[in-house]
């Protein structure tokens, strides 16, 4: 049975880490939203990494290539950073 670790992406704020409020990844206004972005599987791992993003980001990327392709380059950065960390 793999184990499945969920990794949020949110900006820094003010609010409690563990909090269900949090900054949104791209304006870091304060959202609840949140999207699963990516499932990755890892040996025993399965990461899902979780990012919070508010509706209007949100609807932003609905309308604006440009955008959405910054968000998902910045999301898979992220994710990419966090894989090679997890692996040593």
């Amino acid at each position: 049975m793999k184990l499945v670790q969920e990794i949020n992406l949110y900006s820094d704020t003010h609010l409690p880490i563990h909090g269900w409020l949090q900054g949104c990844w791209e304006c870091k206004s304060i959202t609840s939203r949140s999207i699963i972005y990516k499932k990755v599987d890892q040996n025993k791992v399965t990461y899902k990494y979780i990012v919070y993003l508010c509706n209007s980001c949100k609807k932003q990327m609905n309308y604006k290539a440009e955008k959405k392709e910054d968000f998902y380059i910045t999301c898979d950065e992220f994710i990419d950073n966090h894989l090679e960390t997890s692996r040593t």
